[in-house]
């Protein structure tokens, strides 16, 4: 399983996007869905979310679906201001195929809202590696 620092790992606009170009690698679960990492913007000191991630599949997993999914996700260190630690985020799913145990790889396009304008940012990819077990 991927480590829940992972899990809940937000990328904020402070963080420079060559932070998230590396391959993200972790295990997951056969036969069942799991959230493998969130996407947000959102101002440091309230929490504030302008908007939802653009999100699409630029490479599709060989074995299995990636599925998004916008809503509450655990905040993480860097916002500890978030009512209840938690703030919104758009989650990424990965669904393997039923049965398959083994690697898969796939990545995902994102553009994130400008907090000043709520428009969006450049698109960025990022690629996971994943071992079904």
């Amino acid at each position: 399983m991927i480590k829940k620092s992972v899990l809940a790992a937000l990328i904020a606009m402070s963080v420079p996007a060559a932070a998230v170009a590396e391959t993200l690698k972790g295990s997951v679960p056969a036969n069942r869905s799991s959230r493998i990492y969130a996407f947000t913007v959102a101002d440091q000191s309230t929490c504030a979310t302008p908007g939802k991630p653009k999100m699409t599949v630029a490479k599709a997993p060989e074995h299995g679906t990636v599925t998004f999914n916008w809503g509450f996700m655990p905040a993480g260190k860097a916002f500890h201001n978030c009512a209840n630690g938690r703030m919104r985020a758009m989650g990424v799913i990965y669904t393997p195929n039923k049965g398959y145990r083994g690697v898969d790889s796939f990545s995902v396009t994102y553009a994130l809202p400008n907090m000043a304008g709520y428009r969006y940012i450049g698109a960025r990819t990022q690629k996971f590696a994943l071992n079904v077990k």
